[in-house]
């Protein structure tokens, strides 16, 4: 297996095969990998564990099972939980063309992951006509064929409503009313509720929600109790918490952190 040593520098070195794979062996600690870019599309297939993906739209969730694409030239920064394994999948710019060219995840179908485990075994590039480049072209129809989520957490551009946004991802468990927020901008809840949904596509309600899942998938896949997640977000009892988890994932709390290699249920099926 190829291991993750390359600068960005020479990702995007034109020497680089069409379709390059790295693994990512299983960590003991969150990893937070920088704000950056690179010329090629990226995927990254996660085996176990918890991905986050954060750019300037938005944040996207990505569990054990599922797969994330980036697209060619898009800031982005990672951060890697829960004894994260998986690989890294880079495909050349001029391939990138029939790929989407926007971010999402989907369940990882069981051909693009086996490519991907096959390609990142390989220790130098593929000649054309080769099976190894006939395997990467497969790898990059597979990608192309991703029913990509659009399920993510949106970040406001409107500067006041980055600023409410902001104060509660700093602090989830902080539990104010619309109205005591609005005034922190000095705006009415009419106001904040309307330009909130704007800048979102949420209510901020929603919002909020789905930003404390977010937080508490993370905290889960590290390990914290599920006791410490429910307070520490703001949840009245620890059952309210199981209660809101289970609607949305389909598994409870203890489920979720439990789950290895390809096992989440619900909304998360393989």
């Amino acid at each position: 297996m190829r291991l993750l040593n390359y600068s960005l520098a020479s990702l995007d070195a034109p020497e680089q095969p069409t379709v390059l794979a790295i693994g990512r062996e299983r960590g003991t600690k969150p990893v937070t990998i920088r704000w950056h870019s690179h010329a090629r599309g990226q995927a990254v297939v996660v085996s176990t564990g918890l991905l986050t993906i954060y750019t300037r739209q938005g944040n996207w969730m990505v569990p054990s099972g599922h797969s994330a694409w980036i697209p060619p030239g898009q800031e982005h920064a990672l951060r890697l939980c829960g004894n994260f394994s998986g690989w890294y999948v880079y495909v050349a710019p001029e391939m990138c063309r029939q790929l989407p060219d926007r971010f999402g995840s989907a369940s990882t179908p069981s051909l693009l992951r086996e490519g991907i485990a096959r390609i990142s075994r390989w220790q130098d590039g593929a000649d054309p006509g080769t099976r190894e480049e006939r395997l990467g072209l497969v790898v990059i129809d597979e990608i192309a064929a991703l029913p990509l989520e659009r399920e993510h957490l949106p970040m406001p551009a409107d500067r006041a409503m980055a600023q409410i946004a902001r104060m509660i991802i700093d602090d989830p468990a902080d539990d104010r009313s619309l109205d005591a927020l609005a005034d922190t901008v000095g705006l009415s809840r009419r106001t904040v509720t309307r330009r909130f949904a704007d800048a979102t596509g949420m209510s901020f309600s929603a919002w909020r929600q789905r930003l404390r899942l977010f937080q508490a998938a993370e905290m889960l896949t590290t390990g914290t109790p599920v006791t410490t997640v429910a307070l520490n977000l703001g949840y009245d009892s620890p059952s309210a918490f199981t209660a809101m988890f289970r609607r949305h994932f389909g598994v409870t709390p203890s489920q979720f952190a439990s789950h290895g290699e390809d096992t989440r249920r619900g909304r998360y099926t393989g």
